[in-house]
């Protein structure tokens, strides 16, 4: 019983200190990442001949335009589809009026000549 509670505490503690190693790791992380990016963002400008200031507003523009490019194509998308669900409906319609036309010439409702359609198809299989 003894070493049960042993091995328990043991196990949690040891658990505790990994976790909280762990947890500064990643704690620590940003703090270097952003160094590094200033390094990169002074070398770059360096190599491009501006100052950092600028480099970052021209990266800032790209974003922009990406940003804007990238909803241009989500609105062109949006209408391409509503070109598509539009003309699914007119289909649709042109198919309905064309079964109106076909029950009033037989005298039946569009009801009635659908279920004889559907029994028709029913039957070929």
């Amino acid at each position: 019983m003894v070493s049960i509670k042993k091995t328990l505490i043991g196990t949690a503690l040891g658990a505790t200190l990994i976790f909280g190693a762990v947890g500064s790791a990643f704690a620590a992380q940003p703090a270097v990442d952003k160094a590094a990016k200033r390094v990169e963002l002074k070398q770059q400008a360096k190599a491009q001949g501006m100052t950092v200031k600028e480099l970052k507003a021209e990266l800032k523009k790209q974003k922009e335009e990406q940003k804007q490019l990238k909803a241009a194509q989500k609105e062109q998308r949006k209408k391409a589809h509503e070109a598509k669900l539009a003309e699914k409906e007119k289909r649709k319609q042109a198919q309905e009026a064309k079964l109106a036309q076909k029950a009033q010439k037989l005298g039946i409702t569009v009801e009635e000549l659908k279920a004889k359609l559907k029994a028709k198809k029913a039957a070929k299989k």
